[in-house]
């Protein structure tokens, strides 16, 4: 029992520890890449996060990526790992450490999210999920299946409910990465950011965007 106790707290100090490092580094990172995440949020080792993305309140971000200029609301949790349900035990602590048997997780299945894509509050997205450039996900939606660019979707299981523009207008976009400019080209575009998106027409829209210096 105190092996076993004993055992129990050097595991806790070095998750600790380890934590802390990992902490550090995205912390570096974030400063670096003009990143805001709320205080309290769990990061996980092999998290990315792109440039500008915004999380506004606590989240638990597993092993996932996470594109430039993502707005979410908090509270967003992503999974990119299972328990695996066809053994008499399901927890693995449990199983590794007591038992001594195999671990009871599934392998990893990234979760990868596009760029400016908007992500309301409690959102949950489970593993393999892939969100496309410039989707929204409604507050409160438990995310199964891929997300196609700017679609909107929503509910548990989240479901398809519109595209965000006329899918003409989708086409017009595809390919064009704004996201990878630098501020002062974003500047110089300004216009580009001011179009409404829903009412253009689709050849006026393709004119301007390779005009775009």
């Amino acid at each position: 029992m105190l092996r076993r106790t004993v055992a129990q707290f050097l595991r806790a100090v070095r998750y600790r520890n380890r934590r802390r490092l990992v902490n550090l580094r995205h912390r570096i990172r974030f400063y670096r890449d003009d990143i805001v995440v709320a205080p309290g949020t769990h990061v996980a080792k092999g998290v990315v996060i792109g440039r500008g993305t915004r999380i506004s309140e606590p989240s638990y971000l597993e092993p996932c990526t996470i594109g430039s200029y993502v707005a979410i609301g908090g509270r967003l949790t992503v999974r990119s790992g299972n328990h695996l349900m066809q053994f008499l035990n399901i927890e693995n602590d449990l199983q590794v450490r007591t038992i001594g048997a195999p671990s009871v997780l599934g392998s990893r299945q990234m979760v990868n999210i596009g760029n400016s894509v908007w992500i309301g509050d409690s959102v949950i997205i489970l593993p393999g999920v892939q969100v496309g450039d410039g989707a929204v996900i409604g507050a409160g939606s438990v995310v199964t299946r891929d997300v196609p660019a700017y679609a909107l979707v929503g509910g548990a299981p989240a479901r398809f409910i519109r595209w965000r523009f006329p899918e003409p207008v989708i086409a017009v976009l595809a390919g064009f990465d704004w996201w990878n400019w630098d501020d002062a080209r974003l500047r110089r575009n300004r216009a580009l950011f001011e179009i409404d998106l829903t009412t253009v027409d689709p050849h006026d829209l393709a004119a301007r965007l390779r005009e775009a210096t």
